[in-house]
């Protein structure tokens, strides 16, 4: 495990950035996930149940034998903005106690981050979404009724990262090769003609696509080949037009 792999390093805590995500419940997008275990008394006369992020965190940070993380994300929104908002107080108290130093949202698109920023009291560091070439989406159209992976609900488009720039929070990419998304990254032709003449791999020119135009991937491999691959990517540079054709790339 990752807490297990921090005790054994013996590397110092503030040297290591670790990230965990709690659920927002009830969600249609993978209720599978919302389970009686995170369940906990609104203590507000009826003390009805609802689902409750802090005791997510406190089984988390439990598994890590830590006091605390440096981020929290909301794994997806609640099924109502009004669900939404009420999740993400109770982790903006979760930086308030020091369980967390951050919190930001994964999966959030356009219209679900909008609504957030203008009622939350402490703005997403960052929202983690699905972003690779050929599945970001340009239009602007949320069908709210659908799980479509690589789609704006997920928040893969250009309208969601428009609304993270315009906030000031930084949009993450992960499946940035296309994994998640099932998206065939590495072996489009745009891709690997502009990897054969500028002797890159087809992942570096995935990744550089990415970071050029200011957006952090999550990527990992236990290749140390691919690593070294990786960790090159910031010292390359594609031009203009490769950028454009890039951007042009459909699925």
């Amino acid at each position: 495990t990752v807490g297990r792999a921090f005790h054994q390093s013996g590397l110092p805590r503030k040297e290591v950035f670790i990230t965990t995500k709690v659920m927002c419940c009830p969600t249609s997008r993978r209720p599978e996930f919302c389970t009686p275990e995170h369940m906990s008394k609104t203590g507000r006369g009826n003390d009805k149940l609802v689902h409750d992020p802090s005791k997510q965190l406190t089984k988390s940070l439990r598994l890590l034998n830590m006091t605390y993380v440096d981020m929290v994300l909301l794994h997806m929104p609640c099924e109502t903005p009004d669900l939404t908002l009420q999740a993400w107080k109770m982790l903006e108290r979760e930086v308030a106690a020091g369980r967390t130093r951050a919190i930001g949202v994964s999966n959030f698109n356009a219209t679900n981050l909008q609504t957030l920023v203008e009622d939350a009291t402490i703005k997403p560091a960052t929202n983690q979404v699905m972003f690779s070439i050929a599945g970001h989406p340009k239009t602007k159209n949320v069908d709210n009724t659908k799980m479509l992976f690589g789609s704006p609900l997920y928040g893969s488009d250009h309208a969601t990262l428009e609304v993270c720039r315009k906030h000031g929070i930084t949009l993450y990419a992960y499946s940035p090769l296309g994994g998640s998304s099932k998206i065939n990254v590495l072996g489009h032709p745009i891709v690997t003609s502009i990897a054969r003449a500028r002797n890159y791999t087809p992942a570096q020119v995935a990744l550089r696509w990415a970071v050029q135009q200011g957006v952090p991937i999550v990527t990992s491999s236990n290749n140390p080949q691919h690593v070294d691959q990786v960790l090159a990517v910031p010292h390359i540079e594609l031009s203009e037009d490769e950028m454009d054709r890039l951007e042009a790339a459909e699925q």
